[in-house]
């Protein structure tokens, strides 16, 4: 099974346009590469709602808690397994968050966040460096008994 990224996020400006385009061509080669092995390619871009931050961990990168329980399902239907048909239904509308918290947030992430990493590509490093892989030999699923 393979997975596309979100290319369009929501978001406005010129890192988002950078991001849309560089994730549009690395999708486009994740499912030339699944049609070619007969992979299943579960695809991030086919519902809008997708594009709700709330959905993020705090790190703007990663899935929070809600935002993995809606893959999963999606994952489980995609597979042809029973799933929870209520994760396609997008949240209500956030309510507005004042200005001077969403500032502060901004700021709070760059610093936890965003410095961090651009300090690691400055020195040619990873945050992935020194990590092996949970699994590294391909595996069976489910697992056969």
């Amino acid at each position: 099974m393979l997975f596309t990224v979100l290319e369009d996020t929501g978001n406005k400006g010129r890192g988002s346009k950078i991001w849309k385009e560089r994730f549009a061509e690395f999708n486009k080669a994740i499912r030339e590469v699944g049609q070619e092995v007969g992979a299943i390619v579960s695809d991030a871009n086919d519902l809008d709602f997708f594009k709700d931050n709330r959905f993020l961990a705090f790190d703007r990168l990663h899935l929070n808690a809600e935002g993995h329980w809606r893959v999963s399902q999606g994952v489980l239907e995609v597979l042809g397994y029973p799933s929870n048909p209520a994760w396609r239904i997008p949240l209500p509308p956030a309510k507005k968050t004042p200005w001077l918290k969403e500032r502060y947030i901004g700021v709070l992430w760059f610093f936890l966040f965003a410095l961090p990493w651009i300090w690691r590509r400055i020195q040619g490093k990873s945050s992935g460096d020194n990590r092996s892989a949970k699994y590294p030999a391909p595996i069976s699923w489910p697992p056969v008994n």
